[in-house]
Parts: structure tokens; C-alpha cells; sequence
């Protein structure tokens, strides 16, 4: 991704974009960026995007940087 990119991502998921929130916590998790990544999934997920919904889903059932959470795994 250009850096011109990067920044209108990084713009769009601090304006509210949930597809951009979404790109920005998958950049985070490959770099194993959990608190951050988490940050980003939880405010795409909270606007309905199914898949940040899945992956924190998948967060707090594995426990990827959090404790396992089996309640916030099944809520998401």
C-alpha cells in the first residue's frame, strides 16, 4: 500500500469509516499490535461490520492478546 493510501485509510477509520477500522486492526494484528487491534475491530463491530464482529469474535474466544472472554466471544 502507497503511503498517500495508508494515510486516507488511516484518515477514514478516524473519521468513523468501519471498513477502514476494519483495515486499520488487521494491519495491527499482523503486527501483533493487540490493544490496537482490538480498538479498531471493536469500533468497526459496534457499526455492524460482520466481519470485525467475527474476528473479535474469534479474539476473545482464543484469547489473542486478551483473556480468554467466552461471553464477549459469543456476543460478537
Amino acid at each position: 500500500m502507497e503511503t498517500d493510501e495508508l494515510d486516507q485509510v488511516i484518515k477514514a477509520a478516524e473519521l468513523g469509516d468501519a471498513h477502514a477500522q476494519f483495515l486499520m486492526a488487521g494491519a495491527n494484528m499482523l503486527s501483533k499490535v493487540y490493544e490496537t487491534t482490538i480498538k479498531w475491530y471493536t469500533l468497526a463491530a459496534e457499526q455492524g461490520h460482520d466481519s470485525a464482529q467475527f474476528e473479535l469474535g474469534f479474539i476473545y474466544d482464543f484469547g489473542t492478546g486478551v483473556s480468554k472472554n467466552p461471553h464477549a466471544a459469543i456476543k460478537w
